[in-house]
């Protein structure tokens, strides 16, 4: 665990007065267990750790897939603050270079991580600043406690002007005793709902082009959420051209008219009855 312990510091910069953790485990030794338990090549193989602590074993994955080759994936689950502070920061570095040493080189894996914050459906509820008005969205609203999602709450959240582009959109929220406002991510939110296995997603011009599979029903299909400005009609038809699926889905179809539009289900029909 000494060594263990001289790389945790290395990679998170904090001195061992600093460290929470006191005996890590190294790396070498998850590597071991990955080389026996896992396929190198070949294999898309997810490696769980629902008590990531340091982050020791995604730290690990990176390291063995540099050194063999492999295409391991890794899942972490951490509740507490040293998320922030010292396992992401240890897993950029660890992308970065194998041997961490001050940045002296980035010859490391590299890696593309998806960071996703869960929370209480009560707590979400009660912590969102909502209040009705006349032209207002959940999005932007004055600050007012709300405890559930009420009538005039739906009314705001579905409201068709917040699905006009898929960015920019924010929300406001209770964070102790101030409201903050923060991002609000309604195209991973559209994901979840339409059950969509991603295979390819892309912005353009301040839309959204995704490509996937539906896992219910195993169909094929392409959500082109457009800036409402900047695409139209001609737009969705090359994007259809250029990305065949058994099931579309747009922005506001209701407003277009050439042929194909019929086979466009709209985005806000499925937030509607997804969430409503």
């Amino acid at each position: 665990t000494q060594d263990a312990k001289k790389e945790l510091m290395a990679y998170t910069r904090l001195s061992e007065n600093e460290s929470v953790f006191q005996t890590p485990k190294p790396t070498a030794l998850i590597r071991r267990v990955l080389s026996l338990a896992t396929e190198a090549i070949g294999v898309d193989e997810w490696v769980l750790d629902f008590f990531a602590g340091s982050g020791t074993t995604g730290h690990a994955v990176l390291a063995q897939n540099h050194a063999d080759g492999g295409s391991r994936k890794f899942l972490l689950v951490e509740c507490n603050a040293y998320f922030d502070t010292l396992l992401l920061p240890r897993l950029k570095r660890a992308a970065r270079s194998p041997e961490w040493k001050e940045a002296d080189r980035a010859d490391g894996p590299g890696l593309f991580m998806r960071v996703q914050r869960l929370e209480q459906y009560e707590d979400a509820l009660e912590n969102l600043a909502v209040t009705a008005g006349e032209n207002q969205s959940l999005f932007t609203g004055p600050e007012a406690l709300a405890y559930e999602l009420d009538a005039e709450a739906k009314r705001l959240l579905f409201a068709s002007s917040s699905f006009t582009a898929p960015f920019g959109l924010t929300l406001k929220h209770i964070a102790g005793a101030d409201v903050e406002t923060g991002p609000v991510d309604l195209v991973e939110s559209l994901i979840y709902l339409l059950g969509l296995h991603v295979e390819r997603l892309y912005r353009e011009q301040g839309s959204v082009i995704i490509t996937g599979a539906l896992n219910r029903s195993r169909q094929t299909a392409a959500v082109f959420w457009r800036d409402n400005v900047l695409h139209g009609a001609d737009w969705l038809q090359a994007k259809m051209a250029d990305h065949p699926a058994d099931r579309y889905y747009t922005n506001d179809p209701a407003r277009l008219s050439f042929p194909g539009v019929e086979r466009f289900a709209a985005i806000e029909t499925v937030f509607v009855e997804g969430m409503a």
